[in-house]
């Protein structure tokens, strides 16, 4: 009989995709999550820094930021204005 080798091949698929789904649901078990990796690793250790720098840099952050979302706000209303005049200029043409 013909079609025996891919019901096979059907079935073993069906085998191994049933297993992959047992594997992930075992993945995320909470007794294990003292076992992961990089669990044991030191902490991180920082630098100390005086309030003076740190007040520059947070200054520094805040200015990048504002000079950032002026230039996206630029970079918008200038969209919008070419879109408005192309707009204006295809709908004039077909209305005349």
């Amino acid at each position: 009989m013909g079609g025996e080798g891919s019901m096979l091949s059907m079935i073993i698929s069906l085998r191994n995709n049933r297993e992959l789904l047992k594997n992930k649901r075992n993945a995320f078990n909470k007794d294990r999550l003292n076992e992961l990796p990089g669990k044991n690793i030191h902490p991180l250790k920082f630098k100390k820094v005086s309030e003076v720098k740190l007040l520059a840099i947070k200054q520094r952050i805040r200015s990048e930021s504002a000079r950032e979302r002026r230039k996206g706000i630029i970079i918008l209303v200038v969209l919008v204005v070419v879109m408005a005049v192309t707009f204006l200029i295809f709908t004039r043409r077909y209305l005349v």
